[in-house]
């Protein structure tokens, strides 16, 4: 599967039933949306991402509704009452050594810091480039 896939095609290749939960983290309301419309019936989506200003393309009005997703905060210092951050940190690093989670590997722009400017614009084809590195000389 291509990371140009749409949320139709992973739910047809995976199963309607296969994605319980989604991490969202750019903080854009439109990927947010998406990831409502990914997880399954009663899923749940963490938002990670800091959302600011209007929720534009976030639509609440069709797979949120009706299949009962849960959409949960997961922003640095709140913490869900059942973990504490030494047990998170202790569990993250446990997942990256058996190999469960890897770690690195997003699609990234690396350009000099004095174009900056084709860095924040490179964010905005998400399916191309998730990070950018800024290199001092």
């Amino acid at each position: 599967m291509t990371s140009t896939a749409t949320t139709t095609e992973l739910k047809r290749e995976l199963g309607a039933e296969a994605i319980a939960v989604a991490f969202e983290c750019t903080g854009s309301a439109a990927a947010l949306s998406e990831a409502v419309r990914i997880v399954r019936r009663r899923g749940t989506v963490v938002a990670v991402g800091f959302y600011q200003g209007d929720a534009t393309g976030l639509r609440l009005g069709e797979e949120f509704h009706h299949n009962g997703v849960e959409i949960r905060s997961g922003q640095i210092g709140n913490l869900h009452p059942s973990f504490d951050a030494k047990t998170i940190r202790a569990r993250s690093v446990e997942l990256a050594r058996s190999g469960e989670v890897v770690l690195g590997g997003l699609p990234r722009y690396e350009v000099e810091v004095d174009q900056a400017r084709a860095g924040f614009d490179a964010l905005r084809r998400p399916a191309e480039v998730l990070q950018v590195v800024f290199r001092y000389v």
